[in-house]
């Protein structure tokens, strides 16, 4: 039984990168079947019904701050990338590089950081909501910037949409 949240995100991250390269690199017929999401959803969901994981504090901690950190910093990547002028999405960046990916990380902790702070201060709307909106109009603000010729976000936007999901799977049960 794990009982380490490091040890936890590291096992879900892993679900999510193993999920993800197999439908890269594979033709694996479940692939066509199911979309990756959703077989990274299922293998977590499976992972914590086996009682992989233990169902402490800690685990729950990191499990709410992860998700909540992810889901503004995903947004975010996902309208930054979107081309408003065009209706066309940014060329592939398959091999974005380390500097443009910790640079899109960085800017999307950021932004993050900002939306759960704008949340808390809005009373009117549910906090995850805020956080959304608010993410989500920077990306579309940002959209109109610099910041959109960097490519990549797509596919860190999509890697943080996996992670996502398997918290989701793991601490359904």
């Amino acid at each position: 039984m794990i009982s380490s949240p490091i040890t936890y995100l590291f096992i879900l991250a892993s679900v999510a990168t193993v999920a993800d390269t197999l439908e890269k690199k594979t033709q694996l017929k479940i692939f066509k079947i199911l979309p990756t999401f959703v077989i990274i959803f299922l293998f977590s969901l499976f992972l914590g019904f086996i009682g992989l994981f233990e169902h402490n504090n800690e685990i729950y901690r990191v499990y709410t701050i992860t998700k909540t950190n992810l889901l503004s910093a995903m947004f975010f990547l996902i309208f930054l990338g979107f081309d408003f002028k065009n209706f066309l999405k940014v060329g592939c960046a398959c091999n974005i590089g380390a500097k443009r990916y910790w640079l899109l990380i960085f800017i999307s902790v950021v932004v993050s950081f900002l939306s759960q702070f704008v949340a808390w201060h809005v009373d009117f709307l549910d906090k995850t909501l805020s956080m959304v909106l608010f993410s989500s109009t920077l990306g579309i603000l940002f959209s109109f910037s610099r910041l959109r010729y960097i490519n990549g976000s797509s596919e860190v936007a999509t890697t943080m949409f996996y992670i996502i999901i398997a918290l989701y799977g793991s601490q359904l049960l």
